[in-house]
């Protein structure tokens, strides 16, 4: 492969990582096709393969294993590179859980590949539901992180709540309800589809401590936590 093809394919390529076989990270799973019969290679990649050109640059390249962020692979594939499908929950899979037990029952292993900052804001929000407070995160309420996050924040019962704010407006609009109330139902339109069921600011926004999806900028999410201990400060006294 040429130097400028080489550049050309790593330009297309998200990720390249060494690893085995099976993982499972925030809010989604990895099945084989089939039982391994042997070892697969560590070197790896993430690509988006879609033409016969891109399975040929992969080739040359020598990696053992790939996948495409998918549950299905383009025509093509060569019999030496081992695919790894995707399973993703929230928004874009049901029955995940099930899925994941089917593929145990396979033989398969499993590696629980979550990243650790995403575990420890996860584990924050559920300590919160069970001191019944409510988890303000920073994010993006459609993200598969956030979403996952905001399920943790229910709690093992279900009964915990969260708000999801995006921005520094938002944080705001959450601010001044602190302060001094307002129009319930013009706050919840504006949260619509980013807050738990049933939560209702009069009573939720009283203990509140702030989570983030870990992809959005940390300047910010300290921006958002101190605008809001300042407006719980204030309402306190």
């Amino acid at each position: 492969m040429s130097n400028q093809s080489r550049r050309e394919f790593l330009q297309h390529s998200a990720i390249i990582a060494a690893a085995s076989t099976l993982a499972t990270s925030t809010g989604l799973a990895f099945e084989p096709t089939k039982a391994a019969t042997q070892p697969v290679g560590k070197k790896g990649i993430g690509h988006g393969i879609k033409t016969e050109k891109d399975w040929n640059k992969l080739k040359a390249l020598n990696v053992n294993w790939l996948y495409n962020w998918n549950s299905k692979v383009a025509a093509g594939k060569p019999p030496e590179i081992e695919y790894v499908p995707m399973i993703w929950s929230g928004k874009t899979a049901k029955n995940v859980g099930a899925r994941v037990e089917a593929i145990k029952a396979q033989g398969c292993q499993i590696v629980d590949t979550t990243c650790g900052d995403v575990m420890s804001v996860w584990k924050r929000v559920r300590q919160n539901a069970s001191e019944q407070v409510t988890s303000i995160i920073h994010g993006k309420s459609a993200h598969e992180e956030t979403m996952a996050t905001a399920s943790r924040a229910l709690g093992r019962d279900g009964k915990g709540h969260y708000l999801v704010v995006l921005d520094l407006e938002q944080t705001d609009l959450v601010c001044e309800y602190i302060r001094q109330g307002g129009d319930k139902a013009s706050f919840l339109r504006n949260f619509q589809r980013a807050h738990s069921p049933g939560f209702d600011p009069d009573r939720h926004l009283e203990r509140v401590g702030v989570a983030n999806q870990t992809t959005m900028l940390r300047s910010e999410t300290e921006d958002i936590q101190r605008r809001i201990r300042e407006a719980i400060a204030a309402r306190d006294g």
